[in-house]
């Protein structure tokens, strides 16, 4: 990419935390009003998060998650508003560039949050079973 070439338009969808029903999206700055808009067409609940890392360069919005449907829609018309735009969109750092993602597309990075949230918790619960046995290995 030269310095003429806009970066495009990046949207990221990841797991909030184990158990947890809300699912973290990061957009390019200056989208997620834009973003938060389509979301909120759809009946969904979203809120604005501050995140605090360094480097980070995405807004953040979380979603209460509820029926995929809607969230698919949600997404789906939000990446035809800017369908002029080069979109890179996927999960936890595995962003794919493309111009006209599907329904399938949506639903496959969902599938794959999914994934995301049920690791998370297996790993939490197996932190709650390392706890519990205490350091000597007794309970």
């Amino acid at each position: 990419m030269n310095e003429h070439t806009s970066p495009g338009l990046v949207l990221q969808l990841d797991a909030s935390e184990p158990n947890s029903p809300l699912l973290t999206l990061r957009v390019s700055p200056g989208h997620s009003a834009e973003l938060k808009e389509c979301l909120v067409a759809k009946g969904l609940h979203v809120s604005d998060v501050i995140e605090l890392s360094a480097g980070t360069w995405l807004e953040v919005l979380a979603v209460a998650l509820g029926a995929r449907g809607p969230l698919t829609t949600a997404i789906l018309a939000f990446f035809e508003r800017n369908k002029h735009k080069q979109i890179k969109f996927g999960t936890n750092g595995r962003l794919e560039s493309a111009n006209g993602y599907t329904a399938a597309d949506v639903e496959r990075i969902l599938r794959e949050v999914d994934a995301q949230q049920q690791a998370m918790q297996e790993r939490e619960a197996e932190i709650d079973r390392e706890l519990d046995l205490g350091i000597d290995g007794t309970p």
